[in-house]
């Protein structure tokens, strides 16, 4: 651990080396860190660096209250330009009276680094007459914090083994981690499925705040929905209240020099321990294209019951960014319906490419069926076979391969997965059995499947489902409890579906006219969707009002 925990004030330092323009000088230090460590290293470590602009940003969130001595937590702090930020926010506070920062850190090639950022940060406070002292613990956050989630102190009695915060701020390791990693068993309380570590330092982070204590992180959306991150939210949410929710509207603005494709956000809360989920409490929520609009973000103020379900733990966190987002989502959970509703079942496809590589054909022969990627599905269209497809588009049927196929009938298919900057989440297409002569079918699995327990789809149900998970108001109601590019069966199974007379209805005012246009129109009409609702998603909306 490097500490420094001198109490007295520090001298006014105005030389021009002393007082640099902090958070740029902190994101320089990992700039040339970038430029000197493989990009391999960094992504196994999950680093990656806070943007000065996004910085200052998260540092505008914290808002102190009274005067006092600020104690602030820097978990994952790299060269500190977080810390940097803050320490450039309080210095124009005059109800700032001292601060105190934990900056944890395990890479030994940063501590010198991020040493001096802080010592920096030191001299630039005492030109306020703000006294700053630090510690810089170099050890892993989450296995020496992870007990402050029981609450139970360990054998170290240190000061920061106990301290209470008034401010966490983070840019955490991103990264997906085993169930058997330490860190996972120490953390096993909001571990479910496979974890991501950057949810592990929030959960320890939020547990770590005073009363009233300020949570500021960015990191990617991925936790505010889906199975695995169910516990974390359940646990997150029941002492923190969010305040203000930051949105990217571009996968690729926010870390754009570092290769960052994950839908971010800012999320900032306040630990409360609030139960209350009434209109009596509000959240913000702004967008902004990338670093360039931080300043000037998109906003509106919503109600926190529209982010968060009353008294369901673990619900997804939904971020309605615009008015007509809240209409999409209150139309849509209005169908009485679901897949498990209906007697269905989702499933994702059972081939996995590099284990059955002995199986793929290039090209037809006795004893092969479809093999269906990814690629072959577009909405409402399943084309097969794909000319100039580089990938083998045949698989052989025999006893070994027979856990990999399925029969050919009639199902809904759902792309997994939609390309990073693509216009529609939602990708589905009926797959009809009568046009493939074939007795069995494989679906890779980037794929997942719809069909019916015991009895086939009808050709009408297939069409209808596949033109209702088309439509740009599910598309909608999607995104704004899921920034992942992602469409498990998971919530494929829970999306509200309208009842099974309009999905038959539907099919067959399609019948073989199943253009996407022609789609949008007769799901609308059907399901008497509001026209500015029933369009493709104006990617650029004003917020508010």
């Amino acid at each position: 651990m490097t500490s420094d925990s001198r109490q007295d004030s520090p001298q006014p330092v105005r030389s021009s080396e002393t007082s640099p323009d902090l958070v740029t000088a902190a994101y320089e230090s990992a700039r040339g860190y970038i430029e000197s460590v493989a990009k391999e290293r960094r992504k196994n470590e999950g680093q990656f660096f806070t943007p000065p602009a996004i910085a200052r940003h998260m540092a505008s969130l914290f808002e102190p209250g009274k005067a006092q001595d600020i104690f602030v937590l820097d978990p994952g702090a790299g060269t500190g330009v977080l810390s940097a930020a803050v320490c450039e926010r309080l210095s124009s506070l005059s109800s700032c009276r001292a601060v105190h920062i934990d900056a944890y850190e395990t890479s030994k090639d940063l501590l010198p680094l991020l040493k001096r950022t802080l010592v920096s940060c030191r001299n630039f406070l005492g030109e306020s007459r703000i006294p700053l002292t630090f510690d810089i613990p170099n050890e892993d956050f989450v296995t020496a914090c992870a007990h402050r989630l029981g609450g139970v102190l360990p054998f170290d009695t240190s000061a920061h083994a106990s301290r209470k915060y008034d401010l966490t701020i983070s840019n955490p390791p991103y990264g997906k981690i085993r169930k058997n990693d330490p860190r996972s068993v120490v953390a096993a309380e909001v571990v479910h499925g496979q974890p991501n570590v950057y949810a592990l330092f929030m959960a320890i982070s939020a547990r770590m705040l005073r009363h009233d204590g300020h949570f500021v992180f960015v990191v990617p959306r991925s936790f505010a929905s889906g199975l695995y991150f169910r516990r974390f939210r359940a646990a997150f949410f029941s002492i923190m209240r969010p305040k203000n929710i930051h949105l990217f509207h571009s996968r690729r603005e926010a870390f754009c020099d570092q290769e960052v494709l994950q839908e971010n956000l800012i999320l900032a809360a306040r630990r409360d321990g609030i139960t209350d989920r009434t209109n009596h409490h509000r959240v913000t929520i702004t967008m902004s294209r990338g670093l360039t609009e931080l300043g000037h973000p998109y906003g509106r103020s919503v109600p926190l019951s529209r982010v968060l379900r009353p008294n369901l733990p673990g619900a997804p966190l939904r971020i309605p960014v615009s008015p007509a987002d809240d209409e999409a989502v209150e139309f849509v959970s209005q169908w009485p319906e679901t897949v498990e509703s209906l007697e269905l079942h989702v499933s994702t496809g059972p081939v996995v490419p590099f284990r059955a590589e002995e199986f793929q054909q290039n090209v037809e022969a006795q004893d092969t069926v479809p093999f269906l990627w990814m690629q072959h599905i577009r909405p409402m269209l399943t084309e097969w076979p794909l000319p100039e497809f580089r990938k083998p588009q045949f698989l052989l049927a025999t006893a070994a391969s027979r856990k990999l196929l399925l029969p050919n009938a009639n199902y809904v298919i759902v792309r997994r997965f939609s390309a990073k900057e693509e216009s529609r989440r939602i990708v589905a297409a009926p797959f009809i059995a009568s046009t493939f002569a074939y007795q069995q079918v494989a679906l890779e699995n980037h794929l997942n499947y719809i069909a019916r327990r015991g009895s086939p789809l009808s050709v009408e149900e297939v069409i209808g489902i596949a033109a209702v998970l088309n439509a740009p108001i599910i598309d909608r109601y999607f995104r704004v409890s899921n920034g992942n590019t992602q469409v498990s069966a998971t919530e494929l199974r829970t999306m509200p579906l309208p009842t099974i007379d309009e999905i038959h209805h539907i099919g067959r005012e399609l019948g073989a006219s199943r253009t996407v246009g022609e789609a949008q129109k007769v799901v609308a009409e059907t399901l008497r969707i509001p026209k500015h609702l029933a369009h493709n998603r104006v990617t650029q909306e004003t917020l508010g009002g």
